[in-house]
C-alpha cells in the first residue's frame, strides 16, 4: 500500500503546480541595433531559429528581449525549441531568438514521507521533491538583407 500513497502523492503534486510558462516580451530600444552576426549553433521551431551559441551569420536587428518563467519538472517542458516562444517572436515580428541567460532557482521542497510500528520494529519511508523555477532569457531579432557592397 506504501506505493499507492506515493502516486496519490505524486499526482497531488503534479495538480498543484502550474504548468504553463510565463513569457514577458520587453522592446529593444537603441540608436543603432543592428548587428552583423558571426554564427554559431541553433535549432529550429515552428519556423523561429532558437541560436543556443552565438548569434546568426547574418545582418539582424534586436527588437527586444523574451523572458520565459517555468518549472523544472517533466510537464513544464524547456523554453528553448519551445512553441510558445516560437509563437511570441512571431507575434512581435521577430526570426529568431538567440540564448543570452538560463539560471534555475530553488522556490521550495515538496515531501512526504510515513512511518508505521509494530511492537518493538518500527519501519518508514519518505521522498522529497524540489519545486524549481528555470528563467530563460532570449534577445528576438529580425532578420535583416545583407549590407550594400560599398563602391
Amino acid at each position: 500500500m506504501k506505493f499507492g500513497s506515493y502516486l496519490i502523492g505524486f499526482a497531488v503534486l503534479a495538480a498543484a503546480i502550474p504548468v504553463a510558462a510565463k513569457v514577458r516580451f520587453e522592446a529593444y530600444e537603441a540608436r543603432n541595433s543592428v548587428v552583423e552576426g558571426q554564427g554559431g549553433s541553433r535549432t529550429q521551431k515552428d519556423g523561429v531559429d532558437f541560436w543556443t551559441m552565438g548569434d546568426p551569420p547574418r545582418r539582424y536587428q534586436i527588437i527586444g528581449i523574451i523572458r520565459d518563467n517555468r518549472g523544472t519538472g517533466v510537464f513544464h517542458g524547456n523554453a528553448i525549441g519551445s512553441s510558445g516562444i516560437a509563437k511570441k517572436v512571431r507575434e512581435v515580428g521577430g526570426d529568431a531568438v538567440i540564448l543570452l541567460d538560463q539560471n534555475t532557482a530553488l522556490k521550495g521542497i515538496y515531501s512526504q514521507g510515513q512511518a508505521t510500528a509494530d511492537g518493538n520494529q518500527a519501519s518508514g519511508s519518505a521522498f522529497a521533491i524540489p519545486i524549481q523555477e528555470r528563467t530563460t532569457t532570449f534577445v528576438v531579432v529580425k532578420y535583416l538583407e545583407p549590407s550594400p557592397a560599398a563602391p
